[in-house]
């Protein structure tokens, strides 16, 4: 068991003893922290996705409905879903523009303010997203997300002919 001089990216570090959810939590939200240093380092688009989410046909339909949006964001009308869970984390496109960098970098300041104090609250990924997204649409002049579909995604209570991505709800387990 690590002790509390473990690095800082050690996930023991942020675990509580026996604490799965915690566990989960910090391996949901390392994606969000990560992203802004992919972004910077490959300067090509790229895609968030769940740990249990597997590519089963080529991304070109979410490249398509990205366009030039600085990332593209699966929403579901405001009243159809608790609050953290409008936008859906499974899957995500951001773009190394400008506006997308920022976006990414208030994501992982987010999820990064809760893990310092350990709060790993079991959704904390999407809640940043959500809360992210409500403050890039009043501050970052110029940000754009476009919506995808969720029947991008297909799991087995929610099949589609159109998805990319097969969803294996391995949170769940």
């Amino acid at each position: 068991m690590a002790t509390e001089e473990a690095l800082p990216g050690d996930p023991a570090a942020f675990c509580m003893p026996g604490g799965a959810f915690e566990r989960r939590t910090y391996y949901a939200c390392a994606r969000l922290r990560a992203l802004p240093h992919l972004l910077a380092l490959y300067q090509a688009p790229i895609l968030v996705t769940d740990m249990d989410v597997g590519l089963s046909a080529p991304p070109d339909p979410i490249w398509q409905a990205l366009g030039t949006a600085d990332c593209g964001l699966i929403r579901f009308p405001a009243q159809s879903q608790p609050l953290w869970q409008e936008f859906f984390l499974a899957l995500a496109a951001f773009r190394p523009s400008a506006s997308g960098r920022r976006f990414a970098a208030m994501l992982a300041a987010y999820v990064e303010h809760f893990l310092e104090r350990r709060e790993w609250v079991w959704s904390l990924d999407q809640a940043a997203l959500y809360s992210a997204a409500a403050e890039a649409e009043r501050t970052l002049t110029g940000w754009r997300y476009a919506v995808l579909s969720p029947a991008l995604i297909a799991s087995s209570d929610r099949p589609s002919a159109s998805a990319v991505f097969r969803h294996h709800v391995a949170s769940q387990s």
